[in-house]
């Protein structure tokens, strides 16, 4: 990672032939990922610009340009990346995980070490947090197992977020070295705060859904009470879900509904 305090960098005046190949050195040295990218047309011209602030062991970058498509494969590196979108939108995948759409203002949490691509489809700014993946760990332990999910800025952790590195990104140059490194660990606070909330609202979904589950379950066993084939594996298959699944349901909830069905499969 580049010890720089901040960091300019614009494909302006370069050789247009030149450009992703400068570019991608750019990123090597800041991310340590090998990196192509490609403008999507052969006439458009690959046109980017970025500062790039840092904040302790955290990269505070502001970019902006032209469309484009970006890889790069699985590798060593110890850093993760927080994509931001303030404007358009793009196309992103990490590792194995499907594909996902980053509209503006959103955040999408990634380590880099897996390998990824990212499409840009019109000019866009953006913003990126990036960070040795252990430092999050240290205050979000799990935080990986979130990673991948896109985050909506429009308020609560995610939305400070936003707002605190735009505000940097004005004042971080007026700030002293023991600032801007405490400023970077509450960037990693607020995300670790923001995967947090994502967390639990996964979770409170999931608990809705079996709620849900629960309920069509009981009705059907009252409505079949007295029908002598009624068994688990006719509840799962009136229901639409397995018979494990059915059973996982009702377990730590005396009396269990499925102990009244007379056949077993």
């Amino acid at each position: 990672m580049t010890a720089c305090t901040c960091m300019t960098f614009s494909t302006e005046g370069i050789p247009i032939h030149e450009r992703t190949e400068r570019w991608a050195a750019i990123l090597r040295d800041m991310l340590r990922i090998d990196s192509k990218f490609e403008p999507l047309t052969e006439a458009e011209k690959f046109e980017q610009s970025l500062v790039t602030w840092a904040l302790g062991d955290v990269l505070l970058v502001s970019c902006e340009g032209s469309a484009f498509h970006a890889s790069w494969q699985a590798n060593r590196s110890n850093m993760a990346l927080a994509s931001i979108n303030l404007d358009g939108h793009c196309i992103c995948r990490y590792g194995s995980h499907p594909e996902v759409l980053l509209e503006a203002r959103s955040i999408y949490p990634f380590p880099l070490a897996d390998g990824g691509t990212v499409l840009y489809p019109k000019p866009t700014r953006r913003i990126a947090i990036a960070f040795p993946r252990t430092q999050l760990a240290e205050s979000f332990p799990d935080w990986e197992q979130h990673a991948g999910c896109v985050l909506p800025a429009d308020g609560g952790a995610a939305g400070m977020l936003l707002d605190m590195a735009l505000s940097l990104l004005r004042n971080a140059g007026e700030l002293g070295s023991s600032c801007r490194r405490a400023a970077g660990q509450m960037l990693l606070n607020l995300l670790g705060a923001a995967l947090g909330s994502a967390e639990e609202e996964e979770s409170a979904e999931a608990s809705r859904l079996r709620a849900y589950h629960r309920q069509r379950i009981r009705q059907f066993i009252l409505e079949h009470l007295a029908d002598s084939r009624l068994s688990v594996l006719r509840i799962a298959q009136a229901v639409g879900l397995s018979p494990r699944y059915l059973h996982s349901l009702f377990t730590g909830e005396p009396p269990r509904p499925l102990q009244t069905v007379p056949v077993l499969p």
